[in-house]
């Protein structure tokens, strides 16, 4: 039965192709701190390094102590 004029396979290839774009979106901006040659934490997608403090497990004074620690050292 098809809804819009598109039948279940085609929905699946419209939603699989929107989720690619707005991963892809998410991720445009990942490595821009490498390709100028700093050092970065690998980020995960859409929180970046914040999903502890964002999902509260870490308070933000402590995320920022760890974070600094793990950046000592590099450039």
């Amino acid at each position: 039965m098809p809804f819009l004029g598109l039948d279940l396979g085609s929905w699946v290839l419209v939603l699989l192709g929107l989720w690619l774009v707005a991963y892809l979106y998410l991720r445009r901006n990942y490595g821009v701190w490498e390709a100028k040659g700093l050092f970065s934490l690998p980020p995960t997608v859409i929180f970046g390094n914040n999903f502890p403090v964002l999902t509260g497990r870490v308070h933000i004074n402590d995320f920022h102590k760890e974070f600094y620690k793990k950046m000592e050292g590099h450039k």
